[in-house]
């Protein structure tokens, strides 16, 4: 394809006012497709299938969820910072040739399920384990939910409410309800599906020391910035090190020069518990994410263990060590705030540019294996193809920029 009919092509691609891309030609829903399978490759984390009973959250939780807002972010031509700052979430609208009738796992013993409420195969919350502790769940009730769907993308509708709203008890008569899909914040590192896949720890409460979600905090530094640990050296961490503490990475500079980084970040999910509906039986039964309500809050720094630490307010720091080598420590008490901080990072810019470069060019540059101090030619096209994105804040500009380099359809 050529330049000038790439860069028409491109342009020519939006979302209406109904969340469905236009226009709908055979080309325009394949560059369309294209895109979303780029952006989706960029969350290595998609399986939902981790324990036995979770067979079906794959047809509840859609794990292209991520991908959408990068796809949203280039067709509506909109601040590519909203993809990590704004508390919103999206739906893919999808069509198929044909009825998806089966789930797309299988349960322990190889069988799909049809995609059907009955008698005999009901969503189930609550009950009480029969062959372990019998761990009481709350009281069982029944609800129908609205499947995911599948086929040929052709729309996005941002999240607004969803129909699958279940009731978690808390003891006693407590029962809570709430929308299992509802986004937390941070944009794609607040959407349910990147929670779950990247929680951690699940029918935990976080205490602080041991019990944090950083899982999660590894996840954001490798999935939006191409950042892998450790960043700090074992000198840049020894002010971190905490000699009286009863935990044994807390008191090694070369353990902290992680820790120091993912814990704080983690922090911020305090209160945030990944947990099964219900007990495994032959209803469906499926994992969510709750945030329980927090009342205080908590004084000083992390503790090695504080079995109230879930329900005080989420309060944490960003301690990040850019390419270029600078250190910044700022202080978070939402996703939304390390959104913010994330987005005025040049590396969160240099990150996206570089696979964009990659996809369009077949030229990879792997950004951490290159030396930002000096002015080699990776790193002058990464430092220009990086702050053009975060000037312009468009997708589109950067593309376009990436298509009219010599690179393109030339040496690579």
């Amino acid at each position: 394809m050529g330049k000038i009919t790439c860069f028409s092509l491109i342009d020519s691609v939006s979302i209406n006012n109904e969340g469905q891309f236009q226009p709908k030609s055979k080309e325009a829903l394949t560059l369309v497709r294209t895109m979303q399978r780029l952006h989706d490759s960029w969350f290595p984390r998609f399986n939902f299938n981790i324990s036995t009973q979770d067979y079906p959250n794959t047809d509840i939780y859609d794990a292209n969820e991520m991908g959408y807002h990068f796809t949203w972010s280039l067709f509506k031509d909109e601040p590519i910072r909203n993809v990590i700052t704004k508390k919103r979430s999206f739906r893919g609208q999808r069509q198929a040739s044909k009825e998806h009738r089966y789930f797309i796992d299988r349960n322990i013993k190889g069988f799909r399920h049809l995609r059907v409420n009955d008698s005999h195969n009901r969503w189930k919350v609550g009950g009480a384990y029969e062959e372990d502790d019998d761990e009481y769940q709350g009281p069982v009730t029944f609800w129908e939910p609205e499947l995911v769907q599948f086929g040929n993308l052709f729309g996005l509708k941002k999240y607004m409410n969803s129909p699958n709203h279940i009731k978690r008890w808390l003891g006693g008569d407590t029962l809570k309800e709430y929308d299992i899909h509802e986004p937390k914040g941070g944009g794609v590192m607040g959407t349910v599906p990147y929670l779950l896949l990247n929680a951690g720890h699940s029918g935990k409460k976080m205490d602080g020391g041991f019990l944090l979600h950083r899982r999660w905090s590894t996840a954001v530094l490798n999935d939006l910035m191409c950042r892998t640990l450790p960043l700090l050296t074992k000198n840049d961490a020894k002010k971190f090190v905490k000699k009286n503490s009863q935990i044994s990475f807390r008191k090694k500079a070369v353990c902290m020069s992680c820790h120091a980084t993912i814990d704080p970040m983690a922090a911020v999910l305090r209160n945030m518990e990944a947990f099964n509906s219900g007990n495994p039986g032959i209803n469906y039964t499926i994992r969510n994410i709750y945030l329980h309500k927090t009342d205080s809050f908590h004084k000083g720094e992390l503790p090695d263990s504080d079995q109230s630490f879930f329900r005080t307010k989420p309060r944490g720091s960003f301690l990040y060590k850019a390419l270029s080598g600078q250190i910044s420590h700022e202080k978070i008490s939402s996703l939304n705030d390390l959104g913010r901080l994330i987005a005025n990072t040049d590396d969160f810019y240099i990150c996206a540019a570089s696979r964009y470069l990659d996809f369009f060019t077949g030229k990879k540059i792997a950004i951490e294996q290159i030396d930002w101090s000096q002015n080699t030619s990776e790193v002058s096209l990464l430092k220009k193809l990086g702050q053009k994105l975060m000037k312009s804040q468009s997708l589109k500009v950067l593309i376009k920029e990436i298509i009219s380099l010599p690179l393109y359809g030339g040496d690579k």
